[in-house]
């Protein structure tokens, strides 16, 4: 569960990223989060991976406010927590393999456990034939997946992806909506910024729009005023 109580975040030149904020995020939910560029979506999905911190308010996961977690324990959270970016951030003298290995080397996990769990995530975003490509090999399809599979290879219960279909073609951006849609029906909480309304429509979900730093709506099944 994901909880904002009463949460503000002011940044050092005085703009107003979100304004007493209240919201509540069940585990297992699909949520999409809409608005304009500077409403504050990006500040949101940060303050939940503490690449923010909150002015004033709490930010719960599981029942802790990370807020008040210290700066060193803050890779435990990114454990619950895998992103997703819209500009992949993937390793260019890496390749596939490397990529996704590396996040999980980094949590201090086994070598064996590191070729487990990195191979499976690759055949799951289809990519098996792709790990001894480097980034520059790849489309921009291919390259989410790559990033998709890096974010969910330590099996996290929340997924956060901030717009990560808004450098993609329509095909490529159903591809990576078909795998967040299951990764969503296998449990996880997915959190998901976007500009693309399209890819919202009639699909059965929760949609937040963000205005001026503030929750403007909070409708289910896909339905908004635009």
């Amino acid at each position: 569960m994901i909880e904002f109580i009463n949460v503000s975040k002011r940044y050092p030149n005085g703009v107003a990223g979100l304004r007493n904020m209240n919201l509540r995020v069940e585990n297992g939910e699909f949520v999409f989060v809409i608005g304009q560029s500077g409403e504050g979506k990006s500040t949101l999905l940060k303050l939940m991976t503490r690449q923010e911190i909150a002015t004033s308010g709490k930010v719960i996961i599981d029942d802790e406010d990370i807020m008040k977690i210290s700066k060193f324990k803050v890779h435990l959270l990114r454990r619950k927590v895998g992103v997703v970016f819209q500009d992949f951030k993937l390793l260019p003298k890496m390749t596939v393999f490397e990529n996704v290995a590396f996040a999980l080397e980094a949590i201090g996990l086994a070598d064996s456990q590191v070729k487990e769990k990195t191979l499976r995530v690759l055949e799951m975003v289809g990519l098996s034939e792709k790990i001894n490509d480097y980034p520059n090999q790849l489309s921009g399809g291919e390259q989410q997946r790559v990033a998709i599979a890096r974010a969910i290879a330590n099996d996290p219960p929340i997924i956060i992806a901030d717009e990560p279909t808004g450098n993609l073609d329509p095909e490529n951006s159903s591809q990576i909506m078909d795998i967040l849609r299951r990764l969503n029906s296998e449990g996880k909480t997915i959190i998901m910024a976007t500009h693309n309304y399209d890819l919202i429509y009639e699909k059965d979900c929760r949609v937040i729009q963000i205005k001026q730093g503030t929750i403007h709506q909070d409708e289910v099944r896909g339905y908004y005023e635009a």
